[in-house]
């Protein structure tokens, strides 16, 4: 009972994870149910057989992720706009190579799934067919070929019997005393002359009755009588051989009967085994393909697979937004993605890619990227600020003069140099108005005018606005110094 409920759990494990139809096993058993006899029609049967639902496919969906339905991300900033291009290809590539995956592994899924429905719908059938005598069928079919060929060679017995004592009689009538052949040679009994000597003493017997001459009829009567004797227990001693050889051959197909009974009988046991052997072993390989961790386990790894590939789908819808967001605010390029009504949705946002790609290219082109520097002591000089009160420890708040940046400028980064003696090294925090952590500039040294703008801060500044308040503080040094030299780097497009 234990294993008939284990088979059971392992069916609907197979049903929910293979999409295995199980109920087919139930309609198969009432299709086979007892008929009345003449009434079965094997066309019937085999036409009748259930095809899938078209709306039931055989692979589970890949994808469950729709591109509306996924909320931004705040934490991916619109304004990295080129590196979240390239996150975006990364992942394309990602949700390309998960769904290769995928599809390799629907191939086994699929093999496992229709092959455990057949194994599953025909050994229910197998057991019906156990349950019908299939394996007793050959034993069966040998018993009354046994049983007629031992009641024929009991009739062939008593037959056999009565035509000895037959022959008994007959010998004591032609006086031979001991078994044997009756006439040796039949040819001389049966031949022309016998026969011509026969009918000249029944003639003469009639002859002899006639004239009353009783000696000589009854020395032809005897002879007569002999003769049709003897003919007559020839004939019972041929009958004798005929059911003599008929014997014989009963016992032969009865000797070569007994092999294929005893064998019949056997047959049931190594038929019953190898069918259990089958049974264990079909059962122990579906089990396996349901076993967590295994690597046959296709239904796992596709759940895996297809889990990895929805989350990574919806990073790169994430990415994806943030960067439409960014290309419309920054530069003010509108990109939207062609949603067909397709399977899949990489299809469509490796289009958009290519065309973003393409769009921010040209855009690209017309983009102007320059230096525009400010002395921080000439904004200090309209406050009451100045740098001795920055090196005691204050902080000096700014803004940068309307007209510095024109509109739409955005900031790629900035440079903070010191104005005074070349031995000056100094070191402060500047704090921009939005976004990132206070900007530490540890080495703060004064600068010859042919010398290159170091500019820095780059990744943390890139496509942020200069306007807005600024901060200085916590400047500390060496040497004289006279200024502080601001200079931001700013790009617009045309």
């Amino acid at each position: 009972m234990a294993r008939a409920l284990n088979l059971a759990d392992l069916k609907q494990r197979l049903g929910s994870a293979y999409r295995v139809q199980i109920r087919r096993s139930e309609i198969d058993a009432q299709q086979l149910s007892p008929a009345a006899p003449g009434t079965v029609n094997a066309a019937d049967v085999v036409s009748s057989s259930e095809l899938r639902e078209e709306d039931a496919p055989l692979i589970p969906s890949l994808e469950e992720t729709r591109f509306n339905d996924v909320q931004e991300d705040e934490e991916i900033d619109i304004r990295y706009i080129e590196r979240n291009l390239l996150n975006s290809q990364q992942l394309i590539s990602l949700c390309d190579r998960l769904r290769t995956e995928y599809y390799e592994l629907s191939k086994s899924y699929v093999e496992i799934q229709l092959r455990a429905e057949e194994f599953v719908r025909l050994d229910g059938v197998h057991l019906l067919e156990v349950g019908a005598g299939i394996y007793e069928l050959s034993k069966r079919e040998l018993e009354p070929e046994q049983k007629g060929l031992a009641a024929a060679k009991d009739s062939f017995g008593r037959q056999h019997r009565q035509i000895n004592d037959l022959l008994k009689n007959e010998r004591v009538v032609i006086g031979q005393d001991t078994p044997g052949p009756i006439i040796a040679d039949p040819s001389g009994l049966l031949g022309s002359p016998q026969k011509e000597r026969i009918a000249l003493d029944q003639a003469e017997l009639t002859e002899y009755q006639a004239i009353s001459r009783q000696a000589e009829c009854k020395e032809r009567a005897l002879r007569v009588a002999t003769y049709r004797s003897e003919v007559e227990a020839y004939s019972w001693s041929y009958t004798e051989t005929a059911v003599q050889t008929a014997e014989r051959q009963l016992d032969a197909r009865l000797d070569a009967l007994g092999p294929r009974m005893e064998w019949a009988e056997k047959d049931i046991l190594f038929r019953s085994k190898r069918a259990a052997i089958a049974r264990d072993t079909g059962y122990s390989q579906l089990r396996e393909h349901l076993r967590p961790g295994s690597p046959i386990n296709f239904s796992q790894r596709m759940d895996k697979l297809r889990e990895s590939y929805n989350r990574t789908l919806v990073q790169l819808c994430q990415t994806v937004k943030a960067t439409q967001a960014g290309l419309s605010t920054l530069y003010d390029i509108e990109s939207e993605i062609p949603l067909h009504d397709e399977e899949f949705l990489t299809p469509a946002i490796s289009e958009w890619f290519r065309d973003t790609c393409t769009a921010l290219d040209y855009s690209n082109r017309k983009e102007r990227t320059w230096h525009q520097s400010i002395n921080l002591s000439e904004l200090m000089s309209n406050s009451s600020h100045g740098l001795r009160d920055l090196k005691a420890g204050e902080i000096f708040e700014f803004s940068f003069p309307e007209g510095l940046a024109p509109n739409g400028a955005l900031l790629r980064g900035i440079a903070l140099e010191a104005v005074g003696d070349q031995s000056a090294c100094y070191r402060a925090e500047l704090v921009p108005p939005t976004g990132p952590s206070p900007l530490s500039f540890g080495r703060i040294l004064s600068t010859m005018a042919a010398e290159p703008i170091k500019i820095e801060y780059t990744e943390v500044l890139w496509n942020r606005t200069s306007s807005g308040s600024w901060k200085i503080r916590n400047l500390q040094g060496v040497g004289q110094l006279e200024g502080l030299r601001l200079t931001l780097q700013l790009a617009q497009r045309g």
